[in-house]
């Protein structure tokens, strides 16, 4: 038989074994002629032993050169050379590939047994980049193990995370309609979130709730979707930041019949509104206070006619015009207001479009009770409307609205120097005006109540940005705390808020002003009765809508992934800080400045509390006192003389102010400074 033959026969049969045979073969038949005599089979075995004799050969004429200890399996290219020759000239990439293919096949047959004998660091860093672990997880994952006094509990540990996170075996859910529903109840909602929170009620506490409903969908890709019932407790302070999930449908689209999504919610609803809550084997008050959506969502489930009818007011009995194929409301006074009797009796034909189960919820007020939401209204409603609309907006209007691209380029960029200044309790910063359309509430926000007078007071016609300045007004005074109290200053802002919708008539036309234009002049009574526009708008439930996202590890059984991961959740005991008051000093360091005779400190970079954090460098750097100074922090000190633990911010004064723009409001003003 050719020699050429039996070696052709003889690389098949290794081919079998793997793709580094045939880097063996070519290599020995460099060195020596194939025996004719070889056998036509060969055992993987002897294979086996043939390929550990050539490593050891091989490792005897060469030297390979790995990155680090961390990888030593994992070989990229490295520099090869043979014995004797210059150590800065590499082989040949023949000879590398061949050795590197060796080493990875003899790291990869051993691969269970040499992770077993590495450091646990190595261990934990492998598994680290292999899972690819995001750092903030995996810093919270070192303070966990460095903090563990006793490292035996370690071998206690389950060998599955099911075990350790309690992961319910079976997910009871339902046929609704189309789509799949479960209900996890709102008694057992808030039992689980008190226990979670450790919370300590009072006697005469009540539970007012706010409810949110809207539509969430998974990905870009799909028509699923979900569309949950959210509820915060309103009355326990120590409770408002938590949202709970009271039902949840999955489905590839929203629910059929409203009626029966709410079914079990409006049941439960009922008997607690009645009979009162059980929390901790004592007695509570129950209410539900306010439902919270926005105007699609809120059509749906009161089973009232939408934004493009005729009669779409909540509010209101306002009848719309069409006018340039828009629904718009032209009158901004003297309009009938809508009352909770007339609803349930379903006065207004045009309105209704069925019976709701809400109607069945004791002391709910239909019209009162149900609030309009600033999120959807003023961000993603009329601040969008004024920079977006194809016929009015500023960036993206008819010519005779539109800014010039020079105006727009000017805008841009100093959105894009402010946005360097913006502290870190803002969840975004600015950015270029020309992707407003891809903004979300939050960044509307920021132009509205911060930056906007700032930014739009060179680039707006004066007519445009003064009739902005009044809607800007009117929203601090509903966003503040303070003034929202004071009636007359409430009043003021409706009035503001009037000025603002005729003003738009006059420059934009009768058809800019739309359903959520029109609603504007109805915001006061809201925030009369529940106080100001953040204490009853959707941002924590939209908030919340993205962590039910990041739920979901997977398209399949999207229902079933977050009710077991909701019920993992309510298994974890939050750790809360022992004062509300209480601070952490962050990032010590040596570099000054110090007062005079400060010579028993440590020196601090970050302070950081529940609602605040600020430091030594920019944007988180700038405070304001309260007789109006403003101070550049420098430096944060504790003192460590034993009998007492003040803590200093040092700081320098701006002495020099410049009056930007000023606003006079009754017997107030507010100043932007520069």
């Amino acid at each position: 038989m050719p020699k050429c033959a039996k070696r052709n026969r003889f690389q098949k049969k290794v081919l079998t074994y793997g793709r580094i045979s045939q880097l063996l073969i070519d290599d020995e038949v460099q060195n020596k002629e194939i025996n004719s005599e070889a056998p036509s089979k060969i055992s993987q075995q002897d294979l086996k032993n043939s390929l550990v004799g050539f490593v050891e050969n091989r490792t005897s004429m060469t030297t390979i050169s790995t990155p680090n200890n961390n990888n030593r399996f994992d070989v990229h290219n490295p520099i090869i050379c043979v014995l004797g020759e210059n150590v800065n000239t590499p082989c040949n990439t023949q000879t590398e590939t061949k050795t590197e293919s060796i080493e990875m096949m003899h790291s990869c047959e051993g691969s269970n047994n040499h992770s077993l004998d590495l450091p646990f660091r190595e261990k934990l860093t492998s598994w680290a980049v292999n899972e690819n672990i995001s750092q903030s997880s995996l810093n919270k994952l070192l303070e966990i193990l460095k903090t563990e006094k006793d490292t035996s509990s370690f071998k206690n540990l389950p060998k599955d995370s099911r075990t350790l996170l309690q992961t319910p075996k079976k997910v009871d859910i339902v046929k609704l309609g189309s789509g799949f529903y479960y209900y996890f109840g709102i008694s057992n909602s808030i039992n689980r979130l008190i226990a979670s929170n450790n919370c300590k009620l009072s006697d005469d506490t009540c539970f007012e709730l706010a409810v949110n409903i809207d539509g969430l969908p998974i990905s870009n890709s799909s028509s699923s979707c979900l569309w949950p019932i959210l509820a915060q407790v309103k009355s326990v302070d120590a409770l408002k930041s938590d949202i709970i999930v009271v039902a949840l449908f999955s489905g590839n689209s929203k629910p059929e019949d409203s009626n029966e999504f709410l079914k079990e919610f409006v049941n439960e609803s009922v008997v607690l509104t009645n009979n009162g809550i059980f929390v901790n084997n004592k007695h509570y008050k129950f209410k539900i206070s306010m439902l919270i959506c926005d105007v699609p969502a809120k059509s749906f489930l009161l089973c009232v006619k939408g934004h493009n009818a005729y009669f779409s007011c909540t509010k209101c009995k306002a009848e719309g015009d069409f006018i340039n194929n828009v629904i718009c409301f032209p009158e901004y006074e003297n309009f009938r207001k809508r009352s909770d009797a007339e609803f349930r009796q379903q006065v207004d034909d045009e309105y209704h479009m069925g019976v709701t189960i809400l109607t069945k919820l004791p002391n709910f007020d239909m019209i009162k009770n149900v609030p309009l939401d600033y999120m959807h209204l003023l961000c993603l409603g009329v601040m969008k409307r004024l920079l977006v609309n194809k016929n009015y907006g500023w960036i993206f209007g008819r010519q005779s609205y539109k800014l010039p691209y020079s105006d727009i380029n000017k805008l841009s960029d100093l959105l894009t120097s402010l946005s360097k200044f913006i502290p870190s309790e803002f969840s975004r910063k600015t950015r270029l005006i020309e992707e407003c359309k891809r903004y979300k509430a939050t960044e509307f926000r920021l132009l509205l109540l911060y930056v906007g007078p700032v930014v739009f007071k060179k680039s707006l016609n004066p007519q445009f940005y003064d009739n902005f300045l009044s809607l800007h007004i009117a929203c601090l005074i509903m966003c503040s705390g303070e003034y929202h109290k004071d009636p007359d200053m409430l009043n003021y802002a409706n009035e503001l808020m009037k000025f603002f919708v005729k003003k738009t008539s006059e420059i934009y036309g009768y058809d800019f002003i739309s359903h959520n234009v029109h609603n504007l002049l109805h915001l006061s009574d809201d925030i009369f009765r529940y106080g100001k526009l953040d204490d009853f708008s959707a941002f924590p439930f939209e908030n919340y809508m993205s962590q039910l996202k990041k739920m979901l590890r997977k398209s399949e059984k999207p229902l079933q992934q977050i009710v077991n991961r909701i019920s993992e959740g309510s298994f974890v005991k939050k750790v809360s800080s022992n004062s509300k008051l209480s601070v952490q000093l962050l990032q010590q360091h040596f570099e000054g400045p110090l007062l005079q005779n400060s010579n028993s400190v440590t020196q601090y970079k970050v302070i950081k509390s529940e609602k605040y954090v600020l430091k030594t460098n920019e944007p988180d750097c700038f405070v304001q006192l309260q007789n109006n100074d403003i101070i550049r922090v420098v430096n944060f000190t504790r003192c460590n003389n034993g009998t007492s633990s003040e803590i200093r911010v040092i700081g320098y004064k701006f002495w020099k102010k410049t009056i930007f723009l000023i606003l006079h409001v009754n017997l107030h003003s507010w100043e932007y400074l520069k």
